[in-house]
């Protein structure tokens, strides 16, 4: 797969329905809150999601374990500010304004180019 397409393949994926989640800053400093920045590409089926995957092997991305959504779709994270930052450059994405501020600003969030329900890529309380 040639990086060109890869890249084209992520963004579209991303463009469809991925999204952003980013961290609580009301949260952080709770020792038993983890979160961190990570992007999540949503595969409609098992074809998709290997699509996805040798897209960000072929582009040297660190490879996070895929789980299930529900019964038919699958999440592909990619975990990490840098790894998200890298994904936005990359893919030749807008950075969104939470990547832009200073980690420790509390204009954080999620962004989507088509934000799914809240619900379906909301940070867990």
């Amino acid at each position: 797969m040639e990086t060109a397409l890869s890249q084209t393949q992520l963004a579209q994926f991303y463009a469809r329905n991925g999204c952003l989640r980013a961290p609580n800053p009301e949260r952080l400093g709770d020792p038993s809150y983890r979160k961190g920045y990570e992007i999540r590409l949503i595969a409609d089926d098992k074809i998709e999601l290997r699509h996805i995957r040798e897209a960000l092997e072929q582009l040297d991305f660190a490879l996070a374990k895929a789980f299930p959504k529900n019964e038919f779709q699958w999440v592909q994270p990619i975990y990490g500010r840098a790894q998200v930052e890298r994904f936005y450059e990359v893919c030749q994405l807008e950075m969104p304004e939470l990547l832009r501020v200073d980690s420790t600003s509390s204009d954080v969030g999620e962004t989507s180019p088509n934000p799914p329900p809240e619900s379906e890529c909301a940070d867990a309380k």
